[in-house]
């Protein structure tokens, strides 16, 4: 093929009908063919659709040949092609924005040499399409945007609201829409004034005040007014979203909706005294909601353990990893076995926390937990070692079996258990005597044997050791050396 500058008529007809006239006329660059050769090639050519579809496509065919084209040319993808090109003229424009073809219409209504009278014809489209995509389009003519502004299809009027070229008076005209979606996308599109948002907070409808939520940011005196909505949930979401100084707190922390305060007691780093003004509210969702923050101060915390019987609050209380080590004490007093099972599963607990639930509060449901989770206390009671050491389940004589308080009478039951892991402790306890250990290191299994063997070696070298350390020992063998 030639060189674009150089191609022949014939040659270019000949490249139109090899091709599978789609987007052929992107191969040649603007103003590269004469208008000249266009024209004829148009006269020679006028019925053959590639050749029309090559001209309304082409962005520097000549104005008369898109003329012709409108007289000679009746096809639907020929008159769209006709309809978006920049260099159709108006009146033709005007003409095929009433073609029986939707897609024709369409294509006008998006193109951007559109005339007031073309203008004025589309926005009486019947169909919605259209209406809208004109809609999107005009940069000017204020008289058209007041009539689509109107329109009663809400598409129409969200379509006018995200033009950045939107007049004043269409803008309003659109927020006194009655269509709760066209207030809706007026809440939401980017270029809505600042006034205009409040205007929305403050009208109280529920779709336009949700709608301000799906901007990236609102200005806090739209957010102060949607945080007073008749809406809770819209209250609610703008309270989520506002930041509040202490007497804002303080002033929600006593509304008389406890959906409000139970939001303010949840709030990340919420001041002490704050704090200790829901401690005393009567609300469980409220107590529950503050109980359970990370940032629960230790005074708010004992409020509620003192005042407070209501069990869901406490099993909250007990679950916050941020309660603290005198807190988790109170808790381990009161006669709660729920809240005591939850305490269990806390990864903080102490030998006084261990002590209270087990030895005192008898809490033995709670061993099988804290032994499954490898927690280890050696400081249980004689009579909690007795029962445990009987028990039937091996997890519950494993832990028993470190016990200090165990003694002659349970080693017996001990020695002979299945369970690998009673047997290994009870060697490491400090109660098993020497003979227990020598009868141990005689056992078929291997690893027990060799365990007992070690103790036993580690036991003698101790003694060992504690004799060189007695008084005088140094002086006796300084006296062996003189004799």
């Amino acid at each position: 093929m030639s060189s674009i500058a150089e191609i022949t008529e014939d040659e270019l007809v000949l490249h139109i009908s090899n091709s599978d006239g789609t987007d052929i006329e992107m191969e040649f660059q603007s103003e590269s063919l004469s208008s000249t050769m266009l024209v004829s090639l148009y006269e020679n050519h006028k019925t053959d659709l590639k050749t029309a579809l090559f001209m309304t496509r082409y962005s520097n065919t000549p104005s008369r040949v898109l003329v012709q084209i409108s007289k000679d040319w009746h096809d639907e993808s020929v008159l769209v092609a006709l309809a978006s090109h920049q260099r159709t003229q108006p009146e033709i424009l005007q003409n095929l924005a009433l073609s029986h073809f939707l897609t024709v219409r369409k294509s006008v209504a998006c193109n951007k040499s559109l005339t007031p009278q073309t203008v004025a014809i589309l926005v009486l489209d019947n169909n919605c399409i259209v209406r809208s995509m004109v809609a999107e389009n005009i940069t000017q003519f204020p008289t058209s945007q007041l009539q689509l502004a109107s329109d009663t299809n809400a598409c129409v009027a969200t379509s006018l609201i995200a033009h950045k070229k939107c007049a004043d008076q269409a803008r309003k005209l659109i927020f006194e829409h009655e269509n709760m979606f066209v207030k809706m996308s007026l809440a939401a599109v980017v270029n809505t004034s600042d006034d205009r948002l409040l205007e929305l907070a403050d009208s109280n409808d529920e779709n336009a005040q949700n709608a301000l939520f799906l901007r990236s940011g609102l200005p806090d005196e739209v957010l102060e007014s949607l945080c007073f909505s008749e809406h809770k949930d819209i209250a609610i979401n703008a309270l989520k979203k506002k930041h509040l100084d202490d007497d804002e707190l303080l002033g929600w922390a006593k509304n008389g909706d406890s959906a409000y305060r139970a939001l303010i007691a949840a709030r990340t780093n919420l001041p002490d005294l704050i704090q200790e003004v829901l401690a005393e509210d009567t609300s469980t969702n409220v107590l529950t909601a503050l109980v359970a923050n990370r940032s629960l101060c230790e005074r708010a915390a004992n409020m509620v353990v003192e005042c407070c019987a209501d069990e869901e609050v406490i099993i909250a209380l007990a679950s916050n990893p941020g309660t603290s080590q005198d807190v988790i004490t109170k808790l381990c007093h009161i006669d709660d076995q729920t809240a005591h099972q939850v305490l269990s599963l806390r990864s903080d607990l102490s030998d006084e926390h261990l002590d209270i639930l087990i030895n005192e509060k008898r809490e033995l449901d709670l061993v099988y937990t804290l032994a499954m989770r490898n927690i280890e206390f050696v400081g249980l009671s004689r009579e909690v070692t007795r029962i445990l050491v009987m028990s039937e389940l091996p997890t519950i004589r494993a832990f028993a079996s470190k016990s200090e308080a165990l003694d002659l009478r349970d080693i017996p039951r001990l020695v002979f258990d299945p369970y690998q892991p009673v047997i290994e402790n009870l060697i490491d306890n400090k109660n098993t005597n020497e003979s227990t250990l020598e009868h141990l290191s005689k056992n078929d299994n291997e690893i027990i044997a060799q365990r007992a063997v070690e103790e036993l070696q580690r036991r003698k070298g101790l003694e060992c050791e504690n004799e060189h350390e007695e008084p005088g020992f140094i002086a006796k063998v300084l006296q062996a050396i003189k004799v």
